[in-house]
Parts: C-alpha cells; sequence; structure tokens
C-alpha cells in the first residue's frame, strides 16, 4: 500500500502544484486519494480473506484490523503532504562553495522570458532571443521562480510576466496567452485548471 500511496502521490505532483492549485491539489491528496486508498485496502482484505476460505466479518478484520490500516494510511498520506510543504519552503540544498551565485536578474535582455519543454527536453529563451538547454524539469523551476515574475500557463511552459501582451478567451474554457518578440509568433494557452489562477496573477498583479 505504501508504494501505492508513493505512485498517486507522484502522479499528482506531475499535474497539480501546490502554489498554483492549492485547493485542488489539497482535495485530490487529503480527501480523494486518501479515499482510494482505503478502498483498496478492503478490496485487498476481501481478497487475502477469500483465498483463506473466510471472510473479512468472520474475521473480525473491521473490528480491529481496519482502524490500524486507515490510520497506517492517514499517516503515510500525512507524512507526503508534510514532504511537500518542506520541499516548498526548503528547496533541496547541493554541494556549493561558500560564495552565493548572483540572483537572477528579474528584467533585461539577459532575464530567461520562458522555459518550455519539447518532447523529453527543457529549454530556456532569453529576452534578447538567445536559446539555450535547460537541465531543470519546469516543476523543479517553477518553485524556485520568483512567482510575481513566471507563472507556468500549461505542463509545457513557464512565463515572464513582461512576455506577455495581452490574453483573450479561447475555446473549451481556456485562454489564448500573445506574446511580445521573441516569441511574438508562438502564441500559449492557459490550461482550463489555470485560467482563474492566471487571471488573479496576472491582473492581480499590474
Amino acid at each position: 500500500m505504501s508504494e501505492f500511496i508513493h505512485y498517486t502521490t507522484y502522479s499528482v505532483n506531475e499535474k497539480l502544484s501546490w502554489r498554483q492549485n492549492f485547493k485542488a491539489r489539497l482535495l485530490w491528496q487529503g480527501v480523494i486519494y486518501p479515499l482510494v486508498h482505503t478502498v483498496a485496502a478492503i478490496l485487498l482484505a476481501e481478497i487475502y480473506f477469500l483465498l483463506l476460505e473466510t471472510s473479512t466479518r468472520a474475521q473480525g478484520y473491521f473490528v480491529y484490523d481496519f482502524p490500524m490500516v486507515v490510520c497506517f494510511l492517514l499517516i503515510v498520506n500525512l507524512y507526503y503532504v508534510i514532504a511537500d510543504f518542506a520541499a516548498i519552503k526548503m528547496p533541496r540544498r547541493k554541494k556549493l562553495p561558500n560564495h552565493k551565485p548572483p540572483p537572477l536578474p528579474l528584467t533585461g535582455p539577459t532575464v530567461p522570458a520562458m522555459f518550455f519543454s519539447e518532447g523529453k527536453a527543457n529549454y530556456v529563451i532569453l529576452f534578447n532571443g538567445k536559446y539555450d538547454g535547460w537541465g531543470k524539469s519546469l516543476r523543479e523551476t517553477i518553485e524556485e521562480l520568483p512567482p510575481e515574475f513566471y507563472f507556468q500557463i500549461n505542463k509545457g511552459h513557464i512565463v515572464h510576466r513582461e512576455l506577455i501582451s495581452h490574453y483573450e478567451e479561447h475555446t473549451s474554457l481556456r485562454l489564448i496567452v500573445y506574446f511580445y518578440e521573441p516569441m511574438a509568433k508562438n502564441p500559449g494557452i492557459v490550461v482550463q485548471r489555470n485560467v482563474k489562477d492566471f487571471k488573479d496573477w496576472y491582473e492581480g498583479e499590474e
């Protein structure tokens, strides 16, 4: 069961960020997934006792064992929630020299205008048009960037506020975002689950 919990937690990590989708993430990891894990535990118990040619009722499973199983599931789920929050507040530290690297500039031609993925590779393009590979995942990147300047509009694109020209309503409750150079010919799409957060972020800071 712990492996199953780990897998479901990992899968939701790829789809919902705590920072950008807090309510949806809390619903999935705090309510829906614990219920799924509980149902899975009951089914496994039923199969186990069926193989022993008995039943959960006959063995008093729901009286003695089930409460302990539920407690275990809740503890493991809570552990992953706490671990996620700790990772957000305390990014993974690497062994680096004592001197701190210069901070990422927030405006100017050498500032990253967009981070994006193509296939299995990630890239960054600067405001001056320079284009290069990027060694981190977009999930790691958005957690390290200042949220007042950057927003992940979809699974494959993180954009800087100053790159955005304007946006329009699109089909299927999505938004289409138009950019300045160097991405003026490549508008982006804000997926449905990020629309409200994007509007709050973009309009609230203008």
